[in-house]
């Protein structure tokens, strides 16, 4: 976004990557069109004259900025909004503001940020899961400030603790310790969140093989950042 005389774009389409350059500056989108042209890249580069802020960006694998602080602020939540969960953002020199990066890398005196898109996991989730012998119903109340999450787990019968909730792209992972019987039982779930779901596995204790369990969140917004 904000491509300018299209290097970045250009330099990505010699790699072979397909990459688009979006710039409101029709001279400059005219000019990266005729160096696109001239390296031969024309097949992997293209550059259109659009608003940044309007240019659709699902379908975006990566997207690069090379912007001032507050243009990027204005873009977090498009791409929040707009790319898939684990998704990356990158940007040259500049953050963010409040959304902390993944990474960051320096060479040169130069600085890169690296942000993975996350998954909407706030809200309130409910399932079923048999993995201390019997079956338990749980709720758990999930807050989230970008790709950092917490919250609370309960039962109908008995106190759970939730703890080591993490949330990486589309992938959850927590430990639920609660009382079965005369002992505590530790159960480590991980799952892909895809909406208002999450699916995957649940390990208890020693057990030598996980089970499948499935959530659905029943309560709470999904937008990590209002637009």
């Amino acid at each position: 976004l904000g491509s300018g005389d299209g290097r970045i774009v250009l330099g990505a389409a010699q790699r072979g990557i397909k990459a688009r350059g979006v710039e409101l500056n029709a001279d400059l989108v005219q000019l990266s069109k005729e160096e696109a042209e001239r390296l031969g890249v024309s097949k992997h580069a293209e550059f259109v004259v659009q608003d940044m802020f309007k240019a659709d960006l699902t379908q975006a694998t990566v997207l690069m900025t090379y912007l001032l602080p507050h243009l990027n602020r204005r873009v977090r939540p498009l791409a929040l909004a707009q790319m898939k969960p684990g998704t990356r953002v990158v940007t040259y020199a500049f953050h963010m503001g409040e959304w902390q990066p993944d990474q960051v890398a320096q060479a040169s005196g130069l600085t890169v940020h690296l942000w993975i898109v996350p998954a909407a996991a706030m809200g309130e989730w409910r399932w079923t899961h048999d993995g201390i012998g019997f079956g338990r119903d749980y709720t758990m109340n999930v807050t989230q400030k970008f790709q950092f999450i917490d919250g609370k787990a309960t039962t109908p019968n008995s106190p759970v603790y939730l703890r080591d909730m993490k949330l990486h792209g589309d992938k959850i992972t927590f430990t639920l310790t609660e009382e079965a019987g005369s002992s505590l039982a530790q159960t480590h779930y991980e799952g892909n969140i895809d909406g208002d779901t999450i699916t995957g596995t649940a390990r208890t204790n020693n057990q030598t093989e996980s089970r499948p369990w499935k959530a659905r969140r029943v309560g709470g917004r999904t937008l990590i950042e209002a637009l």
